[in-house]
């Protein structure tokens, strides 16, 4: 034996040595069995790591998963999935009627799969909340993980991959387009089921385990409460209530129910997730934050955004996070993490979208109301005039009535502007954007109550105005244009509209065929900021004895009813028939605004009419027609 063959049969003969030196592990002859009939949640995550971690201190010499299951969620599966793999204890599965889905990944990474007769396994193609099939990028994912599963523990991969993708083709197998699902007798004759068998005590007499002792986990009532929690449905209704709580605090004085509702919502929420290890600090400091900014908008910079977006922006990464495990990210599975953080994100908006809906419509048709039981969850007492509780001025008190601008937005509190001056104001419901109109109701506490006024219940006064401005930079819904009955454009006003308009305007006015005296027809605005044009036009003056005070009333009406029809909120009219027509501008004037009136008296639409002046003259008219036709 020379040198070189004498080495090695040292270092055989060590490494024989060192391996019966190791402490081998004496299993027990228990068998722990758990039962896997829901769905694949964090709250089944929770319950099988107590499983395992109570199979290893009993050192178990088996653990049987007993299964019943259509799936659930991937990272939930994943994590199982993992579980299993890495056991150093044997791990099989009976399924008892159904692996689907997340389950067939489970059941593919155990050491054995037994079956009920008529069971079936499979059809585990990665869908959405709605049951379509997510992009291909997630189901390339899973194709790999099912692959990586089966070939861990000596399976056919090809057969993993086409319960996932139904463009998988295994000879023998799976020859059709339909995503491959096996029934227990299928499963044995490919090698993914060791027997069909009837029960579990049958799959114990298998494992050859002498006098079995049957063991099965042990949970305390936390252990239940940190499941219930951590169910999906549960958590949204708890953001539901988180989100709705506060809202519906905002919008009642005085902290009451809603408030404490929201805190306690928000407590059961993060505790299960704290203990579970997906919520950590930061995640709760980032919720936390979010609140404070969200408060500091509403109570000391109303109306300015940036601090309220932030806090909303904050409050839904902090729920969001928190129900997404980290561990898929530091492992590498990116495509896991987002889709568990796109699931866990879709959750959170929701579930506070309907929160939200929901706590207006309490806050509107319930709490309202003072002989409503509910009406006692928020606090509503007041302090009434009558009975000597006042600090209002006269001043104030005279403004009850009066009708303003808002100056920030309000939500509820903010500033309002009346002739010039600036108040404190709180909007007594909803939320006033900076610009709306408002009317003051009451004063109270130092604070003006107001309401918006909505363009519809505005008076007839409150929907006429007049401006001095080029109609041609007008940004509203249609601007109305003194044509000509070619409608091929013109001088004056007609010939600045078609300029600013564009070579399109003159298109479609060719294809509308002219225009009769009286009448409107409609264009799109094209390069104007008006999304429309009505084109009417005017009647020639001829002394007033052929019709012309009737034919311009119809200009008016038509105009406006085309604006109706063409959902048209804001109209602006040009000063119709007073240029080249020489219709008396006074005249003119007392047919425009008369006609508007009377339109105004009977319909909603349009809600604002302008009448757009080009010069001082004509402004001047147009405002003592107004005088003198509708009090201001």
């Amino acid at each position: 034996m020379n040198k070189k063959e004498l080495l090695t049969t040292l270092f055989l003969l060590i490494n024989t040595l060192f391996l019966f030196a190791q402490p081998q592990v004496e299993r027990s002859n228990k068998v722990l069995i758990f039962d896997m009939k829901e769905e694949v949640a964090p709250p089944l995550w929770h319950k099988m790591k107590k499983a395992f971690a109570m199979a290893q201190e009993e050192r178990a010499a088996l653990i049987v998963i007993e299964m019943n299951t259509y799936g659930g969620m991937l990272e939930t599966a994943d994590s199982i999935r993992t579980k299993i793999l890495n056991s150093d204890i044997p791990v099989y599965v009976f399924i008892d009627n159904n692996a689907a889905s997340a389950g067939a990944l489970i059941s593919i990474a155990c050491d054995s799969i037994y079956m009920v007769s008529g069971a079936s396994m499979g059809a585990a193609t990665v869908v959405n909340q709605t049951g379509e099939a997510v992009p291909d990028k997630y189901q390339s994912y899973m194709r790999s993980m099912m692959r990586a599963t089966a070939t861990a523990k000596g399976r056919n991969p090809q057969i993993a991959e086409a319960m996932v993708d139904p463009r998988i083709v295994v000879p023998g197998v799976s020859d059709s387009a339909m995503v491959l699902t096996f029934t227990s007798t299928e499963a044995v004759r490919h090698g993914y089921c060791e027997a069909e068998l009837n029960n579990v005590q049958e799959v114990i007499e298998r494992s050859g385990i002498e006098n079995p002792q049957i063991i099965k986990p042990k949970y305390s009532w936390i252990d239940y409460v940190i499941a219930f929690f951590m169910n999906p449905f549960v958590s949204g209704l708890l953001i539901m209530v988180i989100i709705g709580g506060i809202y519906f605090e905002l919008q009642t004085p005085g902290v009451g129910f809603p408030l404490l509702a929201a805190a306690v919502a928000a407590v059961l929420y993060f505790i299960p997730l704290y203990l579970e290890g997906l919520a950590s600090h930061w995640e709760i400091i980032i919720f936390i934050i979010g609140i404070g900014l969200l408060l500091v908008e509403i109570f000391a910079f109303p109306g300015f955004g940036v601090m309220g977006i932030s806090g909303i922006v904050c409050m839904v990464a902090g729920l969001t996070l928190s129900l997404v495990d980290f561990s898929t990210f530091s492992t590498g599975n990116l495509s896991l993490f987002f889709s568990a953080v796109f699931s866990a994100l879709g959750l959170v908006i929701i579930s506070a979208t309907i929160g939200l809906f929901g706590s207006v419509f309490l806050a509107k048709k319930i709490l309202t109301s003072e002989h409503h039981l509910l009406s006692r969850l928020a606090l509503q007492s007041e302090q009434q005039s009558e009975e000597g509780y006042t600090i209002a001025s006269k001043e104030y008190v005279s403004m009850e009535g009066m009708y303003g601008l808002a100056f920030s937005d309000l939500r509820p509190a903010g500033k309002v502007e009346i002739n010039g001056d600036f108040y404190e104001a709180q909007a007594i419901s909803g939320y006033i954007k900076k610009g709306d109109r408002v009317k003051i109701m009451r004063y109270e506490v130092g604070v003006l109550q107001v309401i918006k006024v909505e363009e519809k219940d505005m008076k007839i006064e409150e929907r006429i105005s007049i401006v001095q401005e080029d109609i041609t930079t007008m940004d509203v819904d249609v601007i109305v244009n003194a044509a000509n009955n070619a409608l091929a454009g013109g001088g004056g006003v007609d010939g600045a509209i078609h300029d600013a308009a564009g070579d399109k305007l003159y298109e479609a006015c060719v294809k509308l065929g002219g225009c009769k005296t009286g009448h409107a027809k409609i264009t799109d605005g094209f390069n104007l900021p008006a999304k429309f044009i009505i084109h009417t036009v005017a009647p020639v003056w001829q002394g007033g004895l052929k019709g012309e005070p009737e034919l311009l009333e119809q200009c008016y009406h038509n105009s406006l009813k085309l604006a109706a029809e063409n959902q048209c909120n804001t109209i602006a009219f040009s000063n119709l028939g007073t240029g080249i027509f020489h219709y008396p501008k006074e005249k003119a004037a007392e047919v425009a605004i008369d006609t508007v009136r009377r339109w105004l008296q009977n319909q909603n639409m349009p809600e604002k009419v302008i009448f757009c002046c080009y010069d001082n003259e004509n402004y001047r008219i147009y405002r003592k027609a107004i005088d003198n036709i509708i009090s201001f």
